[in-house]
């Protein structure tokens, strides 16, 4: 009698899932528009968002990409700037750009459960639906202007673009426009682009349209590679702060979750070259200290892979830290990790599926990625939408399982492959 009431309900939800997205969705961007409201004009987070909001400044008042509205730069990725300047040409100000991420996390939220949808079934759109709205890191990042809401949506994006048909020769044009911008958005994801074969099947017309896609990418790259190369006579892959993130993550003050880093040794000299020098000296001064200390290096290395697992971190905004944040985080955060590890060790009951293959692969390898500069929640961001869908697939079947006593959606689709 229970398990047929718990069915109907099941049931019930499915037939209303696309009212209950649309709730959700409405949820998140009033709550959104509320909290945006309530933070005002005033930016927390320095100098990092400051950075962004200026250079999308400069972009619609002097049509420069530049921090200070004289001289050029490529020190920030260009594309957040970008993005935001579409919206600051039209009047845009702190409070709009803030409520923008949240309708983009909205859209976030819709990419996850119609990708769910097609992979297992409504009930696992919901769930990760509900885990999203329910995870609130990502609601407390949309708050910021940070490029990882919309790094999180472009790589979603790419996702079900490909559960909806991977077949279409266009699909790999587009994914690679997506991933090229993806990368200006966030450099870090050119791994995710490089590990892009092992998402596809053996068809050899999968083959022909990834070096496609990845052509495409790398003409979109190269539009920024030229700006970059006429205007400092050098190349630049995306952006000039490499450098100091790669010796923030490998120099004699680093440690595993260090949320302020002493560079006073280097930046002497550094203050007296231009922007691509500098960023030269920061990544050569780091490839030494690798090399000159190879064990404490690779130590470290590992423990920084461990930190990008971790529920908190130790802020520079010292302001923005307290222990009802961790504690929240540790909650929620820890519920996700616990769940994605027993589904691992329960991979021969629960068949895995080639889309869950690929989503357990990106979220892990990001981790040793990230690890190589050092690591953030923030930086995980775009990966923990991937952990959640993991976790709501496993959930799903868990529920078809023991409560429905259905096999037939024990297995995801096979779109992906």
């Amino acid at each position: 009698m229970g398990s047929r009431i718990f069915s109907d309900i099941v049931k019930g939800l499915e037939r209303k899932s696309r009212t209950i997205i649309a709730f959700l969705i409405t949820f998140v961007i009033l709550s959104g528009v509320g909290y945006s409201v309530y933070l005002g004009n005033t930016l927390r987070f320095l100098p990092d968002e400051q950075d962004y909001y200026d250079i999308a400044t400069n972009i619609v008042r002097q049509f420069s990409y530049s921090l200070n509205g004289e001289n050029p730069t490529a020190y920030r990725p260009p594309g957040y700037p970008l993005f935001l300047s579409m919206f600051r040409y039209f009047g845009g100000g702190i409070i709009f750009l803030r409520i923008l991420n949240f309708f983009i996390f909205g859209f976030g939220i819709y990419l996850v459960y119609k990708t769910l949808q097609r992979e297992h079934s409504s009930l696992a759109g919901l769930i990760g639906a509900f885990l999203l709205v329910g995870y609130p890191v990502i609601f407390f990042t949309s708050g910021t202007l940070y490029p990882q809401i919309l790094a999180s949506v472009l790589f979603l994006l790419i996702f079900y673009l490909f559960t909806k048909d991977s077949s279409k020769f266009w699909i790999y044009i587009l994914c690679g426009l997506l991933f090229g911008f993806l990368i200006l958005t966030v450099p870090t994801f050119i791994f995710a682009l490089l590990l892009f074969p092992v998402w596809m099947g053996p068809r050899h017309k999968q083959w022909v349209g990834y070096l496609t896609m990845v052509i495409v990418a790398i003409l979109l790259l190269s539009v920024w590679g030229i700006r970059n190369f006429i205007l400092f006579d050098d190349y630049i892959f995306v952006s000039t702060n490499s450098g100091e993130n790669l010796l923030l993550g490998n120099s004699e003050n680093t440690t595993p979750s260090k949320g302020t880093f002493d560079l006073s040794k280097y930046t002497s000299f550094a203050e007296t070259l231009n922007e691509v020098e500098r960023d030269r000296y920061y990544r050569s001064e780091a490839i030494d200290y690798i090399r000159n200390n190879k064990l404490q290096t690779f130590q470290i290395y590992i423990l920084k892979v461990l930190n990008y697992f971790h529920y908190r971190n130790e802020l520079v905004t010292r302001s923005e830290g307290t222990q009802i944040r961790d504690t929240i985080m540790l909650i929620t955060y820890g519920s996700l990790l616990l769940l994605f590890i027993i589904r691992l060790f329960l991979v021969k009951e629960y068949k895995i599926s080639y889309f869950e293959r690929t989503l357990i692969m990106l979220y892990i390898s990001s981790a040793f990625f990230t690890a190589v500069f050092f690591t953030r929640i923030r930086f995980r961001i775009p990966y923990d939408f991937l952990l959640i869908m993991i976790v709501a697939l496993f959930l799903a079947k868990l529920i078809y399982r023991y409560f429905l006593k259905s096999q037939s959606k024990l297995v995801g689709s096979t779109n992906f492959t």
